[in-house]
């Protein structure tokens, strides 16, 4: 799915595994280990929709996520989010920010060392 060499295959994955972080919560957190490198890896694509797409995830994932499970992930997901916040598309923009909104509420004030970075 998410390492597919078609694009629309890695788009599609992506857009799975938001419904799934979308309506299956909480039991999806359960799999944190395993989705969130797969998302970490496709935020990074060279296709914006797979960008844009893989940030949806992030978002509906980290929504519920705990602050002791999503402290340890902010050294590898700001850096990703900040770089498509400088890169990407306005409509990419847009989601990577919203993921960083995620991400800054699951993390609660674990996030504040990130927070001038963000600025």
């Amino acid at each position: 799915g998410t390492q597919d060499t078609e694009y629309y295959v890695r788009e599609c994955a992506c857009f799975a595994l938001g419904q799934f972080s979308e309506h299956c919560q909480p039991d999806i957190l359960f799999h944190h280990q395993t989705i969130l490198p797969a998302i970490f890896k496709v935020l990074e694509d060279e296709k914006p929709s797979v960008q844009s797409t893989s940030c949806y995830v992030l978002e509906m994932f980290c929504e519920n996520l705990q602050p002791e499970t999503m402290r340890p992930l902010l050294n590898v997901v700001v850096p990703k989010l900040l770089r498509l916040l400088q890169i990407a598309q306005p409509s990419t923009k847009e989601m990577a920010l919203c993921a960083l909104a995620a991400a800054s509420v699951a993390a609660e004030i674990d996030f504040l060392p990130y927070a001038e970075e963000c600025c």
